[in-house]
């Protein structure tokens, strides 16, 4: 009693330890309705890892303490070691299975079934479990052939007929929030594949072939646990991808907290991560299933080192380690030439007051010059001669040729205007129909900025072919004009020029040098035409100071009794009311100049 009150107590303390170590609250845990399936992941591996090595140094201390006071000796140690194993392993699996089915906690299940199918699959689980620990644990104690051919064939049989009661279940359930419903059956290729195997190790062990029953029947139980794991690490990874879900983790909190990320970014990352843990997930079964088959791991080395170094396709020689080498270096060389592009924007082009436009070539050559040199080291990098791509080069150049000309010309194109820089970003320009600020220079295409915020792409192309204008193309100075017209009768030509040239003047927008001008341009039958003429250093001001200077002269016109508008004379109005009246001869018969018009959609 006294050796079994101390195991005990050790690993009552290494659970308590455990436990306040990670602080697991069981009882809290069990009140969450709906966890994420990180969580019901994270909680299955606590109650499976920290219960089993609690139970486990239970039964180690116990195993020494009973060793250190002489209880067992001899052969019995052995024996008695391999009984612990055998219990230990018993419980982890049972321990294994319930954090997986969750038979009385269906919103901890980790995998989509009814509650139904999680009670019988946990039966029948555990009874592949205890068979295949026993079937091991005599194999290893027994010394008699006999004994072990017929614990052999036991173990066939028992196995083969539990995977057909299996078989026969239907506990795949596709509502997440009842799964009290009756479950759906297994998918249809699964029930044959199972059928089969079924079938195939109880005619095995009956005509005779134990051995090759007893071997696919360990290989069924081992592999069909490896597949579980896997399944169960691809839809973490399905989980952790999903949009959002990946914030939610302790580790999305912490790149949010530490690195300010936004939820696009930290769903990006939850993407890879989920991607990684799926592509993990199935680099650690395989190598488990192949050694479960009898390879043995010298062999699984061999093959993979000759994955990662050296794949043969004909006369082609392909090796993993360089390809992903030559990705990192060239993904390093694009962080490099980004943190380039800013040094220089931030360090050099600022502090040099440097022209924005000029700031966007710079960094424009730069990323392309950072991004060719990165392609050409990562391609050596790879183990890619660039000599053999000289095939490829003439390929791409008899493409050219045919459909690629378009794309080839706006590229060269885009060179062209980044070297001459006949406009840059921020300029404001004229070209066919399209007019507005240019807001992005790229080697295939110029981003314009409409004054409606439209952006219009256009084909670097043609602004080589067709003229294109430039209001800011040197400076930002520029001139606006103003047509004024008055009536004849009874303006002051001299007054209205005086007028106009005092509204210029007193615009704080108007330059002083070169002055206002204002021009009598023309002198027609009923009316006086003027324009006015001034600069302003910013022709992206215009239309604010073309607007401030029509009210002013409105505004001082009237004052001076001068209408900035020409009155139809009397004359003219006759001749006028007499052309439209000639359309209605009712109306000229009556003699009357009432007209009514009526809607009509009234009538």
């Amino acid at each position: 009693m006294i050796v079994f009150g101390s195991s005990l107590a050790a690993a009552f303390l290494f659970l308590l330890g455990i436990s306040k170590l990670f602080g697991i609250h069981t009882k809290q845990k069990k009140m969450i309705n709906d966890p994420s399936y990180i969580d019901r992941l994270i909680f299955a591996l606590h109650s499976t890892i920290i219960s089993s090595a609690s139970f486990s140094i239970f039964l180690v201390s116990f195993l020494l303490f009973i060793q250190e006071l002489d209880i067992i000796t001899g052969d019995l140690i052995p024996i008695t070691s391999i009984t612990f194993s055998l219990i230990g392993f018993i419980y982890f699996c049972w321990k294994l299975i319930i954090s997986i089915l969750s038979p009385s906690l269906p919103q901890w299940r980790l995998v989509p079934i009814s509650n139904k199918g999680s009670d019988w699959l946990l039966i029948y689980a555990l009874i592949l479990v205890i068979v295949s620990s026993f079937d091991y644990y005599f194999e290893m104690i027994s010394t008699k052939s006999n004994s072990i051919i017929a614990l052999n064939s036991f173990s066939a049989l028992i196995t083969g007929l539990t995977l057909i009661a299996i078989s026969f279940l239907k506990p795949i359930s596709d509502r997440k929030d009842a799964p009290e419903t009756p479950g759906k059956a297994w998918p249809y290729i699964i029930i044959i594949a199972i059928r089969s195997v079924s079938i195939f190790l109880i005619i095995a062990t009956l005509s005779g072939y134990i051995g090759l029953a007893h071997f696919v029947s360990k290989q069924i139980v081992i592999t069909s646990s490896v597949l579980i794991i896997m399944y169960i690490g691809v839809l973490a990874g399905k989980s952790i991808s999903k949009e959002g879900n990946f914030a939610e983790t302790r580790i999305g909190r912490s790149l949010i907290n530490n690195f300010h990320l936004g939820q696009v970014s930290i769903d990006q990352i939850g993407l890879a991560a989920g991607l990684g843990i799926d592509v993990l997930a199935i680099i650690i079964s395989i190598p488990l299933i192949l050694l479960s088959l009898g390879f043995s791991p010298d062999d699984l080395q061999n093959w993979i080192y000759h994955l990662f170094t050296e794949i043969r396709i004909g006369n082609i020689r392909i090796s993993l380690l360089g390809i992903l080498a030559g990705i990192a270096i060239f993904c390093f060389g694009l962080l490099i030439t980004r943190w380039a592009q800013r040094w220089l924007d931030k360090n050099i082009m600022a502090r040099s007051q440097t022209d924005i436009g000029v700031r966007n070539s710079v960094e424009m050559g730069v990323g392309y010059l950072g991004y060719a040199i990165a392609a050409i080291i990562g391609i050596s990098a790879a183990g890619i001669n660039l000599s053999s791509l000289a095939l490829v080069a003439s390929a791409l150049s008899l493409g050219i040729g045919f459909g690629l000309q378009t794309i080839v010309s706006n590229f060269v194109s885009g060179l062209i205007l980044l070297i001459e820089r006949p406009f840059k970003v921020g300029d404001w320009i004229v070209s066919g129909t399209t007019e507005g600020i240019v807001r992005r220079i790229s080697v295939r295409a110029t981003e314009i900025e409409t004054f409606q915020h439209q952006s219009i792409i256009v084909p670097n192309s043609q602004f080589i072919n067709i003229s294109v204008g430039n209001w800011t193309h040197r400076n930002t100075l520029g001139r606006i004009d103003i047509s004024l017209s008055t009536p004849i009768t009874p303006t002051d030509p001299d007054k209205v020029m005086k007028i106009m040239q005092e509204v210029a003047v007193n615009n704080p927008l108007v330059l002083r040098n070169p002055p206002p001008i204002i021009i009598f341009s023309d002198i027609q039958q009923n009316s006086f035409l003027f324009e006015l003429r001034v600069n302003v250093a910013n022709i992206l001001s215009g239309t604010k100071v073309r607007n401030e200077l029509r009210v002013s002269l409105v505004e001082n016109l009237r004052k001076g009794k001068i209408v900035p508008f020409v009155i139809a004379p009397d004359d003219e109005l006759t001749k006028l009311r007499k052309q439209a009246y000639a359309s209605f001869p009712e109306v000229m018969q009556n003699g009357t100049s009432n007209l009514i018009f009526t809607d009509t959609e009234q009538q």
